[in-house]
Parts: structure tokens; C-alpha cells; sequence
């Protein structure tokens, strides 16, 4: 089933991509703080369930280590780390602004806001490919809108303000 293939590729890919992460950005020092991380923190516990924030913040940070290298690369490792968070959290799309004002002004800016904005297109792309051959419509994305928990926002206020046995008015 597609979903169960979805808990193991998010429960494993944030502990690997943080311990490759450290390892490639900061070599022998990365090492230990992944183990102080993995081992020091309940993260193992909590990489069972199906928390995508924290490898959106992954990819959103990578995304930012490499934004301000001017080079064509790192805009190209950018835009490919942003389209992961895009993957991983639809929400995502609203930083590419963001972004895109945060190239660094100078020679090949236009470039290199070019380069980032392949990734990021084809990231798009697979997440409409993705909701097409799921949902049958690109517009459908899974999530949905309203819950039932804001409904009872009014009904909880009033139980905690006004209730007989323990309101606080």
C-alpha cells in the first residue's frame, strides 16, 4: 500500500539526510553531533510517525546554506532542496519568493534565480504528475480544507470561560 511505503521513506529519510548533512557539511565535528542528536534526543522515537516539518526544515535549510554561494551550482542544489520541500510539504511554495529575493545582487544574478527555478519547476511538476495519477486532477492535492477541530474552537472557549465546574468566569 502506497501509504505504508510513505511512513518508512519519511521515517528513514530524515534521520539519513540529517547524518549525510552533517557529515558533508561539517565532516568528523558533523559525525558527533549526529550521534549526539540521534542518541541524545528522543528523535528515533518520534521518526516513527509521520512528522514532515522537520524534513522541510532540512531541505529548506540546505536550500539556504546554499542560496548565497554565488555560483550556478549552488543555485541549481538550492532550487533542488526547496523543490524536496515543496515535495515534502506543499505549503513550502509560498517561501519561493522569498528566495528568489535572496540571491545576492551582482553579475549572473538573473542566472543563477534561473538555474534555482529549474528545480523548483520540475519539483512542481512531479507534485502535479503525483495528484494527477492519484486524485485524478492537478488541483486535487489530498489535503483538506476546513476541520473539525476549528468547529469546536467556539464550544471549547466557552467550556474553559464560562463552564460551571471549571470555567474561569
Amino acid at each position: 500500500e502506497p501509504r505504508l511505503l510513505r511512513v518508512q521513506i519519511t521515517s528513514l529519510a530524515g534521520p539519513v539526510l540529517g547524518t549525510l548533512l552533517f557529515l558533508v557539511l561539517l565532516r568528523a565535528a558533523g559525525l558527533r553531533a549526529a550521534l549526539l542528536l540521534f542518541f541524545g534526543t528522543p528523535l528515533w522515537f518520534y521518526s516513527r510517525t509521520i512528522f514532515s516539518e522537520p524534513l522541510r526544515t532540512l531541505f529548506v535549510l540546505l536550500a539556504l546554506r546554499f542560496i548565497f554561494v554565488e555560483k550556478t551550482a549552488a543555485a541549481v542544489a538550492a532550487g533542488a532542496a526547496l523543490a524536496g520541500a515543496i515535495l515534502t510539504r506543499l505549503d513550502t511554495v509560498g517561501l519561493l519568493p522569498v528566495f528568489l529575493f535572496a540571491f545576492p545582487r551582482g553579475e549572473g544574478r538573473a542566472r543563477r534565480a534561473a538555474a534555482f527555478s529549474i528545480p523548483v519547476l520540475a519539483g512542481l511538476a512531479l507534485f502535479a504528475l503525483y495528484n494527477l495519477v492519484r486524485y485524478g486532477s492537478i488541483a486535487k492535492t489530498g489535503y483538506t480544507y476546513g476541520s473539525p477541530a476549528l468547529a469546536a474552537i467556539p464550544a471549547g472557549l466557552w467550556a474553559y470561560l464560562f463552564s460551571p465546574g471549571g470555567g474561569l468566569l
